[in-house]
């Protein structure tokens, strides 16, 4: 019971909106506290290995002239944390509870759409996010005010947008395909969720990750089913709301996310060692930004909002991103046998995910990567839980 504990306190602490609504330091360090005492509790060691890469995560920290204090030590904490953590909890257990806890999220979640139906109010003290959005709090799950009066039928689950949620509902589906844990009515459900949530990109993760499998080998049958599947998801996009997502207006967020692509990519090339400093987006980015787009491009409806993760990451601390990247897209654990070109398939999947949400700063990104570390280093610990 304590290791479901623990994984759901990393699950809050991504930046759930109870770790918006209650302070995100208050949450990273009762993490951080209640992880050390279980540490110490079952008399847990560390490798040497798996420290000293995860104090890697330090040095890009302090490794630009210009890095940011406050990041630093939230750094520390963090890093800190998922050291003990690895050495805690097994890989494979981590990955049943995280499935098992975003699995329940997302089917209580569904009651989304009859109180946004019904226009349902909750009782209890709203969820605001740090972007100031008012969801109702159900307290397994928020449901945006602005969904409910306008009849926005999309799920957020406990995060601050739909797009957010699918991030978690992505990674749950990658764990339960690695460990080989899914069955034709686990699958359904998470395509079912994928299109409650209404996520492009976290629908087409998920169909990277299902051809991952047999990528290698698909012949002229499999091509076939392949066409047809896609021709209907095109059918459902454009004859149901979804196909919003594809209008004149809504594709301002695709364009967001290419400005976001571009700054990050110039100012990489501005200083590709160390990068301009990690925790300095609002800082560096936002002026460099503006000069680069101008300002009219900057402020319009597609506004840049730093939501490419893995490249800001890379372009705030320079060439040595490139292996947490690599150990991010690359994970060596799971069950599953995957060809090498499956492997780049999940790696597509995992980077579209990344880039299109910033979780990079949050400590699902370092749990990730240092557990994906201990998987190439066949130091996966083997604990009974």
């Amino acid at each position: 019971m304590s290791h479901f504990f623990l994984v759901l306190l990393i699950i809050l602490s991504s930046k759930s909106l109870y770790f918006e609504m209650f302070g995100t330091n208050i949450f990273t360090i009762f993490t951080f506290i209640i992880v050390f005492f279980v540490f110490f509790k079952e008399k847990k060691t560390i490798r040497i290995d798996v420290l000293i890469f995860g104090y890697l995560f330090l040095l890009v920290s302090i490794i630009s002239l210009d890095f940011d204090i406050k990041t630093f030590i939230l750094m520390l904490i963090k890093t800190i944390t998922v050291i003990m953590l690895i050495s805690i909890i097994k890989f494979e257990v981590f990955s049943l509870h995280y499935s098992k806890i975003i699995k329940f999220i997302a089917f209580v979640s569904i009651l989304t759409y009859p109180i946004i139906f019904f226009k349902l109010s909750s009782p209890l003290f709203n969820f605001i996010s740090i972007d100031e959005r008012i969801h109702e709090n159900f307290i397994l799950f928020g449901v945006l005010d602005n969904h409910i009066a306008h009849g926005v039928y999309r799920i957020n689950g406990l995060w601050w947008e739909p797009g957010a949620f699918h991030f978690f509902l992505t990674i749950s589906f990658l764990f339960d395909f690695l460990y080989e844990r899914l069955n034709k009515r686990s699958t359904i459900f998470y395509i079912i969720m994928s299109l409650l949530i209404g996520s492009t990109t976290g629908l087409l993760s998920i169909i990277l990750i299902l051809l991952s499998k047999n990528v290698s080998r698909l012949n002229l049958i499999k091509l076939i089913y392949l066409v047809i599947i896609l021709f209907f998801i095109f059918l459902l996009f454009k004859y149901t709301n979804i196909s919003n997502k594809f209008d004149l207006d809504s594709s301002m967020s695709l364009l967001s996310r290419y400005y976001d692509f571009l700054i990050s990519y110039n100012m990489f090339l501005e200083n590709p060692l160390v990068g301009y400093g990690l925790g300095n987006q609002i800082e560096k980015a936002i002026p460099f930004g503006i000069d680069l787009l101008g300002y009219n491009s900057y402020f319009s409806l597609a506004k840049p909002t730093g939501s490419d993760g893995i490249t800001m990451f890379i372009s705030q601390v320079g060439l040595l991103g490139f292996i947490f990247a690599f150990f991010l897209l690359f994970p060596n654990y799971g069950s599953v046998k995957i060809s090498t070109l499956g492997r780049c398939f999940i790696a597509l999947a995992l980077l579209i995910t990344f880039n299109t949400q910033n979780f990079t700063f949050l400590i699902i990104f370092n749990v990730l990567v240092l557990y994906s570390f201990s998987s190439w280093r066949g130091l996966v610990y083997h604990d009974k839980s």
